[in-house]
C-alpha cells in the first residue's frame, strides 16, 4: 500500500509526473471579511459581515524515486510547470469527497534547480474559500402535464455556507426556472429566485431543442445547439436573484420550470433534461 498522498490537478495525478507531496499540507480555515465602524459614545464597534477570503496553501513536491537521469528530469519540468500553472481544480487522494478551486499559482524560486539541488520544490496556491463537495449532479424528475414534461420537485442542499449551483437544462422552448417559488417575499432565508431565457424562437425550431448552461458563481448563462457543450454561446437573460445569480443556503429547496410566462413561446415548453450541481461547500 502506498504511504504517500497523491495530488490531482484537473484530474491528472502527481504520480503521472513521478512526483508526490513530502507531507500533507494543513488546509486553512476560511476567514470572513469584516468592516467595523467606531461610533462615538458606543462601547465597542459595529461589525458588518461580508464574503470569505481566499485561502493560501503551499505544496512541497519531491521525486518518487532517486533521480539518476537529470537530463530527462529537466526535460519534463516545463510540462510539470504547465500542469501546475494551468490548474483550476485541486484534489487529494486522502479526501476523495472534496475538491478545491485554484485561483492563482505561484512558484517559489526555480523549481528545476531546487529539485536537482535539494530534491524538492514548493508551489504556493491561492484557493477559493471552502472545499467543494465532490458529488454527481442530480437529474431532476420530470412530470408529464398534458403534452409537456415539466419539473416541480424538492431537493436538499448539503452545504455549510450559501452555495451557487450549476444547472444544465435541455428544453424545447424558452423557460422560466424558479427556486423556491412557494416562498413569500419576506422569507430572508429562502427567497424566491428565478431566471428567464430569451432566445429567438427560430433558434429552437432549427434544432428542436436547446441546452442551457447556468453557472451561478460566474454569473453566466450559455447555450448550445445539438449535443452538450457543442459551441456554447452566451445568452441574454432576465433574473431575480441576490448578487446576480442563484445562492442557496443549507436545507430543502423547491426547483420548478414554469412555461406559462407572459410570452407565448414559453407556453409550449417541454423539459427534456434538467441536471443540478448543488456545488455544496464544506
Amino acid at each position: 500500500m502506498n504511504d504517500f498522498i497523491t495530488v490531482y490537478i484537473d484530474y491528472v495525478p502527481s504520480v503521472f509526473w513521478r512526483i508526490c507531496l513530502t507531507e500533507r499540507p494543513e488546509m486553512p480555515v476560511p476567514n470572513q471579511k469584516y468592516i467595523n465602524e467606531e461610533v462615538l459614545g458606543k462601547n465597542g464597534a459595529f461589525y458588518s459581515k461580508y464574503a470569505f477570503k481566499d485561502m493560501d496553501v503551499t505544496l512541497t513536491f519531491n521525486y518518487l524515486e532517486e533521480v539518476t537521469d537529470f537530463k530527462a528530469f529537466k526535460a519534463q519540468m516545463p510540462y510539470i510547470r504547465k500542469w501546475l500553472a494551468d490548474g483550476t481544480r485541486l484534489e487529494f487522494s486522502d479526501e476523495p469527497n472534496a475538491y478545491y478551486l485554484i485561483r492563482q499559482v505561484e512558484f517559489k524560486g526555480n523549481i528545476t534547480n531546487d529539485m536537482i539541488e535539494y530534491g524538492e520544490f514548493d508551489v504556493n496556491l491561492t484557493l477559493a474559500p471552502f472545499a467543494r463537495i465532490n458529488e454527481q449532479p442530480i437529474e431532476m424528475p420530470r412530470k408529464l402535464i398534458g403534452t409537456q414534461y415539466l419539473v416541480n420537485t424538492f431537493f436538499y442542499n448539503r452545504t455549510v455556507e450559501d452555495s451557487q449551483p450549476t444547472i444544465i437544462l435541455n428544453t424545447t422552448e424558452n423557460i422560466e426556472l424558479y427556486f423556491n417559488s412557494d416562498s413569500t417575499a419576506s422569507d430572508p432565508i429562502r427567497p424566491m429566485q428565478w431566471i428567464n431565457t430569451n432566445l429567438p424562437k427560430a433558434t429552437f425550431t432549427s434544432k428542436g431543442s436547446v441546452t442551457f448552461y447556468i453557472d451561478s458563481e460566474k454569473g453566466l448563462v450559455n447555450y448550445s445547439l445539438g449535443g452538450i457543450n457543442e459551441n456554447p454561446q452566451q445568452v441574454l437573460t432576465q433574473y431575480n436573484a441576490p448578487d446576480g445569480l442563484f445562492k442557496l443556503p443549507r436545507g430543502n429547496h423547491r426547483i420548478s420550470v414554469d412555461p406559462y410566462g407572459i410570452s407565448e413561446d414559453r407556453r409550449t415548453a417541454s423539459v427534456n433534461k434538467l441536471l443540478l450541481y448543488r456545488n455544496g461547500l464544506k
